[in-house]
């Protein structure tokens, strides 16, 4: 009886489900570690198929797991192009096979951060210019192809005095330089600009200790981002899932 009730609750749930379409919504989201979260799996090849690690881990699979979740009749596509590493001019190498080659609707980028990072082990500063020229190009070169697309730029972040952060005076203005620009450009092409440092701001006095947030200065917690995820579909969702 029991094996019976199951199988007819079940039946019940897949009448109320809608039917999906042929096609759905791309949304695709770049950058580097934080949007990477080992997505595809560790090997040396990463699988597009393997649904268990499609999406790695993160705010990005945080934010997919939700909209296929809530709207299964839209049949959203979503894509993971973050690689850990990566820097704006890295993205812009690889923008023609990971960005333009999918046709997205919806093309979602964080970056910045290793522009920082490999600044500091050179004992240098971000190079703005070259910084907003990539950034300018790629935006430029996926509005181009696609004039209807959809962007969303989000703030950098870091947690200065941490292992991979120890000059204490060196990340704050690294992250304010690069954030203006992500600003600025966001304004110029119309993006939805997603306020991440804004929101690790406020979180740092709720923090029980240092790393509850962000762990190592630059990479977040499970936690943070599932926050992340939240505030990313506060500020562009409706980009996703209009509202009816």
């Amino acid at each position: 009886m029991r094996q019976l009730a199951i199988a007819i609750a079940a039946a019940a749930m897949a009448l109320t489900l809608p039917q999906a379409s042929a096609q759905g919504r791309r949304i695709l989201f770049i950058g580097d570690s934080v949007t990477d979260g080992n997505w595809g799996g560790c090997g040396a090849e990463r699988s597009t198929t393997d649904m268990n690690h499609i999406f790695g881990h993160g705010f990005m699979a945080d934010c997919a797991a939700h909209y296929m979740a809530q709207y299964p009749d839209s049949d959203f596509v979503f894509i993971n192009r973050g690689i850990s590493g990566n820097t704006v001019a890295d993205l812009r190498r690889r923008w023609d096979a990971d960005v333009l080659a999918l046709s997205p609707d919806v093309v979602s980028v964080l970056v910045g951060i290793n522009d920082a990072y490999f600044a500091s082990l050179r004992s240098d500063t971000v190079d703005l210019v070259a910084f907003e020229d990539d950034y300018r190009a790629i935006l430029a070169d996926v509005r181009r192809s696609n004039p209807d697309v959809q962007l969303v730029v989000c703030q950098c972040f870091a947690a200065a005095g941490m292992s991979r952060t120890p000059d204490a005076a060196f990340w704050p203005r690294q992250c304010v330089g690069i954030n203006a620009v992500v600003e600025r450009l966001a304004a110029e092409f119309g993006a939805r600009l997603v306020p991440f440092a804004r929101l690790f701001d406020s979180l740092a006095p709720a923090a029980p200790r240092p790393d509850y947030w962000i762990w190592d200065g630059i990479h977040p917690t499970p936690a943070a981002h599932l926050l992340m995820a939240r505030m990313w579909m506060q500020c562009a969702g409706d980009l996703v899932a209009p509202a009816q």
